[in-house]
């Protein structure tokens, strides 16, 4: 559907330049738009591998598991099917000191191996659940990739942001957790 809408939208701009005389325009200005989308994906693409490459030192190094033991009462409170089991809970708390550096797309390989591993077990669906949502509405301390595309674009004041940021991504994620665990009551007793 996607791919039709801006089929259609590609189509209809190119009639109107046609039509108005202003082909070398649209012309000119596709090239530009190619050259500054390859540029902006090599410098945000550097960043995203930057960390993705720190995060897989703190594997190694066991910064990770230590920070897996630091939020295990949320763990245990969150995800208690996957705490019962321990099944999953290092790449969940991967996922989650990932999301806690704003680094979502480093975040989803170690969501979807966590993901992978509970998909095993029939009750472990509302940790399936939880960990989705808190994958989309994370809190962030340090918001790295908002930050990286602020210094791309030419930003003065990249970090200005960070307050706001902490403020609005801790009020998501408790209400998240609330309607998802709200959720997660209403359903199961309704299987009874």
């Amino acid at each position: 559907m996607l791919g039709k809408t801006y089929s259609l939208l590609i189509i209809v701009a190119f009639c109107f330049a046609l039509f108005s005389g202003n082909t070398d325009i649209v012309a000119e200005k596709c090239a530009e738009g190619a050259v500054n989308a390859v540029k902006f994906m090599l410098e945000l693409g550097s960043m995203m591998a930057l960390w993705c490459g720190i995060m897989a030192v703190f594997r190694e190094c066991g910064i990770l598991k230590f920070f897996s033991v630091i939020i295990t009462p949320f763990t245990k409170v969150i995800f208690p099917n996957a705490y019962r089991r321990k099944e999953a809970l290092e790449e969940i708390s991967m996922n989650m000191g990932a999301n806690f550096l704003g680094l979502g797309n480093a975040a989803t390989p170690m969501g979807l191996n966590a993901v992978e591993k509970l998909s095993k077990f029939p009750d472990c669906t509302d940790d399936i659940i939880m960990l989705t949502v808190l994958n989309t509405a994370s809190i962030q301390f340090l918001p790295t990739t908002l930050i990286s595309l602020r210094i791309i674009s030419g930003c003065d004041t990249p970090y200005e942001i960070v307050v706001p940021i902490w403020i609005c991504s801790v009020l998501t994620v408790a209400f998240a957790i609330l309607v998802t665990k709200t959720t997660a009551l209403f359903t199961s007793s309704k299987k009874r």
